[in-house]
This record gives C-alpha cells, sequence and structure tokens, in this order.
C-alpha cells in the first residue's frame, strides 16, 4: 500500500483500496482451503496414482513418491494462481487510476453539476 502511487501511478482512495485488498486476502486464503486437496487428488489421478489414501499397508513406495511429489504441485500451482489474480487485482481494481488529482476530484464534488446531478437521480427505479 505504501508504494501505491510510484508503482500503479494510483489515486483513488486509500480506505477503499486497503478494504478491497483484504476482502481479497479472505477469499483467496478460503479457496486455497477449499481447493487444495481436490487439486493434489487431481493431479495425483492424472500422474497415474493408483490408491485412495497415502497409508504404509496399501500402497507401494512409487505410490508414496507420487503422492509427496502431488503434495508439493498443488500448492505451487495455486500459489502462481494466486500471484496472477493479485496481480492483476491491484492492477485494475484496487490500485486503479480514476484520472483525477486529489485538487481536482474536490473541485468536481464541489461544482454545482454534480450537485444536480445528484439530486436528480432517482436510485429506487428498477
Amino acid at each position: 500500500m505504501l508504494n501505491r502511487k510510484k508503482t500503479f501511478k494510483a489515486d483513488n482512495d486509500v480506505a477503499s483500496s486497503l478494504s478491497i485488498y483484504v476482502v481479497m486476502v479472505i477469499l483467496l486464503i478460503i479457496v486455497e482451503t477449499i481447493i487444495g486437496t481436490p487439486l493434489q487428488n487431481w493431479i495425483y489421478t492424472i500422474l497415474g496414482g493408483t490408491y485412495e489414501s497415502p497409508s504404509l499397508t496399501t500402497s507401494t513406495v512409487s505410490d508414496q513418491l507420487l503422492y509427496q511429489i502431488c503434495e508439493t504441485l498443488s500448492p505451487m500451482l495455486y500459489g502462481i494462481g494466486d500471484c496472477v489474480i493479485v496481480f492483476l487485482m491491484d492492477k485494475y481494481v484496487i490500485m486503479r487510476r480514476t484520472g483525477m488529482n486529489e485538487s481536482s476530484r474536490l473541485l468536481f464534488l464541489a461544482s454545482p453539476t454534480w450537485k444536480s446531478c445528484v439530486k436528480t437521480q432517482d436510485f429506487h427505479k428498477k
């Protein structure tokens, strides 16, 4: 959040950016929790795994090694997905440019044109 103006040339509200960022992080954690084990099992079946759960009595050494490889690959895959999602959200939603600097935004909000537009809009119509 500190380098938002330099990196993305953002000029939007810091409070709204922070709240959107917090919601995004919480949603990413929830999605990772839900998708982690199914993704791992899906990779395991694609690579040719032959058992349902890792146990020493029903699996061979190669199956256990393959399962451990899948335990490593699945966090890497959704970690890459997280990086892409976070970058796109930062660039286009959280740290967006509104095209107005602070002084022009204040002038726009104080202008009679903006106030008349707000007064004439009916927000209850569908």
